[in-house]
């Protein structure tokens, strides 16, 4: 079997691409399942789907990998690991899901998170917007945010970017918080502002109560756009000052 390393999100070519709404990372914890069984439950043991078997991490001694795919199980003791399955889907791994995947898709992932939420627990969703389109203007963003123009929930919002600005990243909310919103170039990281005139990502980063509560609106509404939005705004507005600041 092929295996394709690129984003579906993602031309090879420098022909314009539509504005899309994607899961970019998802973890999770099953207390029922096998790694073996994990394999099954993803779609993803059928011959051709070939898993690596390498080193676990974070308190697990072993893991299966498959194109951004991580099955992390024989979790330590010490650690209360022991009755846990850690799968970890990486944004290619989510691609990866999407395309070799037989009869398991993202909404009967979800529904399981939610509805057997006993068993199975969601530690990391991350839902992306690729702007191909100009809509995300990084260096109006920045010019407003150094005015303060913003309202947001975030206590701080640091901005990074490189001398030039061209590499320009923010974020909002800190690294270490349940909730992260960050905007950055996404041409430029993949060495790709050649080829491409306008590829600008914005991520929101969830973990575990901030994600299972997307997937409940998602599973009420089935839009992932209007749910996304509606966390963004949430949480983030620009404004127009008034004439009398």
């Amino acid at each position: 079997m092929s295996v394709s390393h690129e984003n579906k999100a993602v031309s090879t070519t420098s022909e314009p691409q539509k504005n899309i709404i994607l899961v970019d990372w998802f973890s999770f914890t099953s207390r029922i399942n096998s790694a073996d069984e994990i394999k099954s439950v993803l779609g993803l043991s059928y011959p051709g789907v070939n898993w690596l078997e390498i080193n676990g991490c974070h308190g697990f001694k072993d893991r299966y990998y498959f194109n951004g795919i991580s099955i992390h199980y024989n979790g330590s003791e010490k650690m209360g690991l022991q009755d846990l399955v850690w799968v970890e889907f990486s944004g290619q791994g989510c691609r990866a899901f999407e395309e070799f995947s037989r009869g398991c898709s993202w909404d009967e992932l979800f529904n399981a998170i939610i509805f057997e939420n006993e068993d199975y627990h969601l530690t990391r969703l991350d839902i992306a917007y690729d702007d191909w389109e100009g809509v995300l203007n990084l260096p109006r963003m920045r010019k407003e945010l150094d005015h303060h123009n913003v309202v947001t929930s975030f206590r701080k919002t640091p901005i990074e970017y490189d001398p030039q600005g061209s590499d320009l990243t923010i974020y909002f909310g800190s690294k270490k918080s349940d909730m992260l919103f960050r905007c950055y170039n996404k041409a430029a990281e993949r060495n790709r502002s050649d080829e491409l005139d306008h590829w600008v990502r914005f991520e929101i980063q969830l973990r575990d109560d901030h994600a299972f509560e997307f997937l409940k609106k998602y599973i009420e509404c089935g839009s992932l756009g209007k749910v996304f939005c509606g966390v963004v705004s949430n949480s983030v507005r620009f404004v127009i000052p008034s004439e009398d600041s």
